[in-house]
């Protein structure tokens, strides 16, 4: 297969009613040639809905889609030149290999000569050649996901969508095939739009990702965009792991906001931010955002710009990482640390002091 000619997807005030449930609601966003983007969130967040009507599979209540220059909206999927991958194969069980790889191009008429060809090359390019004449049945679920994988591939679509079509795979094949999709999006350079709500997942694999919530995008952005600088409490929480302080604005400078936290005996802290100009003053509620793996642990003298004091009450041992539970005046902050050193040196039942740099942690407004 030669790399895909692909095209951009726009979305534009996407809107879908299901009788008195809106399931998403102006939804905008731009996807480029050759991106890999992910929509992710929770269940019912509106997700598949999105990717349903970009697709053709599901008619927007208001709103547009294009491909391209073409406004698609109108059009059935057949005439969205899409590939597509769903979370169930729905490979033929009576069809071989072969014939299921190959069934749309026969629906266009291609020649069986070029035919058999393309499947053979769509085959070796998931990793399965020669495995034409073998029943569905006869396969491991992860070939039957490469199949389908190839069967949306060979009629060389110029946007490519999955709807967590990995979910149903063991731990080590989803790994597995996260890097085999990555490989083959990337060797294509076909335009990838992959719902999931998997973090791991959409964070490995996305140029971009939008996180979904209520059928609205929270934010859109890079994967260590939306890890490290979220845009609101939502966000936070649902991307990885955080540790949210309610505090309050002591001062304003510009873009610097002085914080007394709540409920930690920390003192003031600082925090910054573009987002902070004009949208905070004194007296604002606010919410600090720091990850687990950003905080470390101490017996004394703590070398970080805001350190907190507590008691360990949990350690769990993880492999890779140590996780502790620390209560700090009643209040639980996770950390996690690496190596075998970090995750000896401290047991349940120590007195710590948790500590971390000002621009580990995240401001995030109040009502965001």
């Amino acid at each position: 297969m030669t790399e895909s000619d692909s095209r951009s997807v726009t979305v534009t005030e996407l809107t879908k009613d299901f009788g008195d449930v809106r399931a998403v609601e102006d939804m905008a966003f731009e996807i480029e040639e050759g991106e890999f983007f992910s929509l992710l969130g929770p269940s019912g967040c509106g997700k598949t809905t999105t990717l349903r009507m970009i697709a053709g599979f599901e008619r927007p209540t208001d709103g547009t889609v294009s491909i391209g220059d073409d406004d698609v909206t109108d059009r059935p999927p057949y005439e969205r030149d899409v590939g597509m991958v769903f979370q169930s194969y729905a490979l033929f069980p009576h069809k071989t290999v072969g014939e299921n790889v190959g069934f749309g191009l026969k629906m266009e008429g291609v020649p069986e000569a070029e035919r058999a060809e393309r499947v053979a090359d769509s085959l070796e390019l998931v990793g399965l050649p020669g495995m034409e004449d073998r029943s569905p049945g006869e396969l491991s679920g992860g070939q039957q996901q490469r199949v389908a994988l190839a069967r949306a591939l060979v009629i060389e679509p110029s946007v490519l969508v999955l709807d967590e079509p990995i979910s149903n795979l063991d731990l080590k094949l989803r790994k597995q095939m996260q890097f085999e999709l990555k490989r083959i999006q990337t060797e294509l350079g076909i335009t990838t739009i992959y719902v999931t709500h998997d973090q791991e997942v959409a964070l490995s694999l996305s140029d971009r990702l939008a996180v979904m919530n209520d059928g609205t995008a929270e934010q859109i952005g890079t994967p260590e965009e939306v890890y490290h600088e979220p845009t609101n409490r939502f966000v936070a929480d649902f991307i990885g792991e955080s540790n949210l302080l309610a505090g309050t604005v002591d001062a304003m400078d510009g873009t610097r906001a002085t914080i007394a936290l709540e409920d930690l005996p920390a003192g003031s802290v600082h925090a910054s931010g573009d987002r902070l100009d004009g949208n905070v003053d004194a007296g604002d509620a606010v919410t600090l955002s720091v990850r687990p793996e950003n905080l470390r642990m101490a017996s004394a003298e703590p070398d970080g710009d805001v350190a907190v004091s507590g008691t360990i009450r949990s350690k769990t041992f993880q492999g890779k990482e140590t996780t502790f539970l620390v209560d700090a005046d009643g209040e639980e902050i996770v950390v996690e640390t690496t190596g075998r050193e970090s995750g000896t040196a401290f047991e349940a039942g120590d007195d710590v002091l948790v500590y971390w740099n000002a621009e580990d942690h995240v401001c995030l407004l109040e009502g965001q």
